[in-house]
């Protein structure tokens, strides 16, 4: 039985690699993107709260 995932299947060890490499490269960006924001919202916070006093 062959269940269809809608995922492409890798030919061969070359394409299975390239797959895994691109996968964690895009983790990578989203995890540094999570960091800058949540760094930009602390600065925005920061400032809001140096203006109050």
């Amino acid at each position: 039985v062959i269940e269809y995932t809608f995922e492409r299947v890798p030919v061969n060890e070359e394409d299975r690699r390239l797959d895994e490499e691109i996968k964690n490269n895009l983790e990578e960006i989203g995890f540094e993107k999570m960091i800058l924001e949540a760094k930009a919202n602390f600065l925005v916070s920061k400032g809001k709260k140096a203006r109050k006093k």
